[in-house]
């Protein structure tokens, strides 16, 4: 091996793993940042929090009083638009968030054929000081 081939070796083993860091770097910042409270509408109210290394999902329907608690979400989205999908079965409930906007959030619950079955803009309760 010449000097010349070293050198190229070098260079791309070195490279290589600041390539894969970068690649992974938007999904880690993604995910340090999260939509956790209170939100409400006239018709939902939905907490969301970080608990035991995931986070955490509780729906409830204002109508019925109905409650549903979800974990584990999956992230996705990019700097701009986070959304949050947690699943009941074959159900999809996903929440969407701008970090620009942090007081609303987007809730859309899909069945398992990919009808929206909701889809209700939230506003943020405010937390007493």
């Amino acid at each position: 091996m010449n000097l010349k081939s070293i050198a190229l070796s070098l260079v791309l083993g070195l490279s290589t793993p600041l390539l894969a860091a970068d690649l992974l770097t938007p999904q880690a910042a993604i995910a340090q940042t999260f939509p956790t409270g209170d939100y409400a509408s006239d018709r939902w109210f939905i907490s969301i929090w970080f608990e035991g290394g995931s986070l955490q999902y509780q729906g409830i329907d204002r109508s019925n009083q109905a409650t549903l608690r979800l974990a584990g979400a999956a992230v996705s989205g990019d700097s701009s638009r986070r959304v949050y999908t947690w699943r009941n079965g074959d159900y999809r409930y996903q929440v969407s968030w701008r970090p620009s906007d942090p007081g609303f959030i987007r809730l859309q619950v899909f069945h398992p054929n990919g009808r929206e079955l909701v889809n209700s803009l939230l506003q943020e309760i405010p937390q007493s000081p």
